[in-house]
């Protein structure tokens, strides 16, 4: 299903952002021209990613400190060094269309 979130232009470049609609959450990522989407918890521990940061082009989480490729999702590096009890992070498809950010969601 594809829905309808935010005015990119509310969407600050080089900053996350948790968006809700109804009885979704996502969490969104602005490069440039790219938006990013993805599930907003960590698979680690479930914290909230979008008070973690970006660095070396990860999202980090803000708990343990796992992060995850901006471009991908994939698994960086595991919580405080332990790569074998997280997964990737989900990403959702985003249609950039009118100045609007959508994404769909299966």
């Amino acid at each position: 299903m594809i829905y309808d979130l935010i005015d990119l232009n509310d969407l600050e470049d080089g900053k996350l952002k948790k968006v809700s609609l109804n009885d979704i959450e996502v969490l969104l990522y602005r490069d440039g021209s790219s938006v990013y989407a993805y599930e907003p918890y960590c698979t680690h521990e479930k914290y909230d990613l979008s008070g973690g940061f970006i660095e070396d082009g990860c999202i980090v989480c803000p708990n343990h400190f796992a992060s995850f490729e901006i471009s991908s999702g994939n698994v960086r590096s595991g919580p405080e060094g332990d790569d074998e009890n997280i997964n990737n992070l989900r990403m959702y498809k985003v249609i950039l269309k009118n100045g609007r950010v959508m994404v769909d969601i299966p």
